[in-house]
């Protein structure tokens, strides 16, 4: 039994690998695809924009340290992934839905 279901989840595993690499998600860290993941779940609600603290206390974010946390979202930020709010500087997010990969 325990066989079966770790070959159902190494499929899955796979999919979302080959999904990563079509949507060029694969060239971003660990610890950046939990926090796009992590944005794009806070989203899904109607909602276009979060809250920096509330990504960082998501359970795909949670093991991140919050040095490397912020220095992840000014990365992303950098890269035109996630902007801040209008009228906003820190604090508050909208992911960007004019990026494109590298």
């Amino acid at each position: 039994m325990p066989n079966q279901l770790l070959s159902r989840l190494a499929k899955l595993y796979e999919l979302v690998a080959s999904m990563e690499e079509d949507l060029g998600l694969d060239t971003f860290s660990d610890e950046e695809r939990a926090m796009i993941y992590a944005m794009t779940a806070s989203t899904q609600d109607g909602t276009e924009q979060f809250q920096s603290a509330d990504i960082k206390d998501h359970s795909f974010c949670r093991k991140i340290s919050k040095p490397t946390f912020y220095r992840n979202l000014k990365k992303l930020v950098h890269k035109g992934v996630v902007l801040p709010a209008p009228g906003r500087k820190t604090g508050v997010y909208v992911l960007s839905d004019t990026w494109k990969p590298e």
